[in-house]
């Protein structure tokens, strides 16, 4: 249902990125059928000058797109579509893997739909951006989670340090900032983990698998650092990409989807978290709650992992408000974020994982019949943005 548009209409989404995507994926064609499996250089862009967009800018998409273009009957437009739809089918398989984890079955439902019909990732990025390397690194955070949280929880052996290598390693490859981001918040989530006690047999696992993360893409990364200081980052400042002029209200934050007008020359849509997603959400938190858990007949497991969820959604709402903006100025590197809306998919899998938790405050006898009306509730209020021009 969230890949609909992408799968009943011909073409791809119009004046946005998607364009840009499209070419790039073309280039990379042409120079691995000349023989270069990893070319750094792209000789048909700039006017047929040449750039080394393939030695910054990450291309696991690319490469995904041309795979898709060995098809019958698909060609590098459709592969570049597909990798769209391939992004939300592992957006929807690894909240769903995530929640199940965490609260139980019913509960992985409901999380794979509240990460899959949130508006950044089923609408804003593949449709109104057309932003395919960062829509495809978002759709892969929850199965980042779902991997780590066993690598560093189960005895689960190279099953989940390969899935953590893979998750972390594809996402920063997949999109670079996203990448840090998601690095950033791996980190944290193993520290939260070692700290307060279930994650500290397992500490040496984590760390080997941002280890070896690092180590499998450094043909794309090292590079980049070794030759820094001949490189012109032009892509912070004043205008466009000026981290001020992003920021976001709580109101629009949550805000629901409205309809598009679609006769505008530019339809206006909101950067939202989707209200089912933060009231589910919500729910989610009170399980936490000292009255919640007198009222429970059974303590809900994966607490210390909730709390970490919720924590981290506060944390990146508040990083797109303008009260954060002091913490833009101040930490290093930040402003290469440009946009602090960026942050809508991280939050909207930290919101997922807390929506999980929200059937616990049911009996268990209830939790399938309030999971359909939960996944109803929140396929109603993503209908707006549903159609996309």
């Amino acid at each position: 249902v969230a890949a609909g548009p992408l799968l009943t209409r011909p073409g791809l989404p119009r004046q946005t990125d998607a364009e840009l995507h499209v070419y790039r994926a073309a280039e990379l064609g042409h120079t691995l059928r000349a023989g270069a499996f990893y070319p750094r250089w792209a000789p048909d862009l700039y006017y047929g000058y040449g750039y080394p967009i393939f030695n910054y800018y990450a291309p696991l998409t690319y490469y995904l797109a041309n795979g898709l273009d060995l098809l019958p009957g698909l060609d590098i437009v459709a592969g570049t579509k597909g990798v769209f739809v391939l992004g939300l089918l592992a957006a929807s398989v690894g909240a769903y893997l995530l929640g199940r984890d965490l609260f139980g079955a019913s509960s992985g439902v409901v999380a794979a739909a509240a990460f899959s019909f949130a508006p950044y990732v089923v609408f804003i990025d593949p449709h109104a951006r057309g932003d395919l390397a960062e829509h495809f690194a978002i759709c892969l955070i929850p199965f980042a989670l779902f991997a780590f949280r066993r690598l560093m929880e189960d005895e689960a052996g190279r099953g989940a340090l390969l899935g953590s290598v893979a998750a972390l390693a594809g996402i920063v490859f997949a999109h670079a900032l996203i990448g840090l981001v998601m690095g950033v918040l791996l980190a944290a989530y193993w520290a939260w983990l070692v700290i307060l006690g279930p994650g500290r047999r397992r500490a040496g696992w984590g760390i080997l698998a941002f280890g070896l993360a690092s180590a499998v893409i450094a043909f794309y990364w090292l590079p980049f650092l070794l030759e820094r200081r001949a490189i012109k980052l032009n892509v912070v400042g004043m205008g466009h990409f000026d981290f001020h002029e992003h920021f976001l209200s709580v109101g629009e934050l949550l805000a629901p989807s409205r309809i598009l007008d679609l006769g505008a020359t530019a339809p206006r849509f909101r950067y939202n978290l989707g209200l089912m997603q933060w009231l589910l959400a919500l729910m989610g938190a009170i399980v936490l709650s000292p009255v919640a858990r007198r009222l429970s007949r059974e303590s809900p497991p994966a607490q210390l992992h909730l709390a970490f969820f919720v924590l981290v959604s506060v944390g990146l709402i508040l990083w797109m408000l303008p009260i954060s903006t002091p913490g833009w100025e101040l930490l290093p590197g930040v402003t290469y974020l440009q946009f602090p809306w960026r942050l809508l998919g991280p939050a909207n899998a930290a919101l997922a994982a807390c929506a999980a938790a929200g059937l616990w405050l049911l009996p268990e006898r209830w939790r399938g019949s309030a999971a359909a009306v939960s996944v109803l509730l929140i396929l109603v209020l993503a209908l707006p943005v549903l159609y996309p021009p």
